[in-house]
């Protein structure tokens, strides 16, 4: 007898989605801050996608949630995101995307906070 594997919908979406959040962090940070406030957040952006999932599976199947299990598993979700992003995303154009969309370094908030510096 083989070992059948049948992935549910949530694992196989959570799997894509462990690939999608260096993205998510590069569109949420600016490219000169530092590596370390990087890797922080894409480590809490995996604990709250993991809590989301684990609260769905709770709420959906009746079990209860495991707090240690989503710890562990959050811990496996950030081993991902960041081979995903040193082993397929670096250097790509949707990385590039991405990491220059949403905020940029010397856009009109930089300018406005320098300004009230000053005064």
């Amino acid at each position: 007898m083989g070992v059948i594997v049948q992935p549910s919908l949530l694992g196989v979406l959570g799997l894509i989605l462990n690939f999608g959040l260096p993205l998510v962090v590069g569109l949420i940070t600016r490219p000169s801050w530092a590596p370390q406030l990087k890797g922080s957040l894409l480590l809490l952006v995996a604990l709250v996608k993991t809590v989301l999932e684990a609260w769905v599976l709770a709420l959906s199947s009746g079990v209860p949630f495991n707090f240690w299990a989503v710890l562990i598993s959050t811990a496996v979700n950030f081993v991902i995101a960041v081979g995903a992003w040193f082993g397929l995303l670096k250097g790509t154009a949707i990385a590039e995307l991405a990491k220059n969309s949403l905020l940029k370094d010397g856009d009109y908030i930089d300018s406005e906070l320098d300004e009230l510096q000053r005064e």
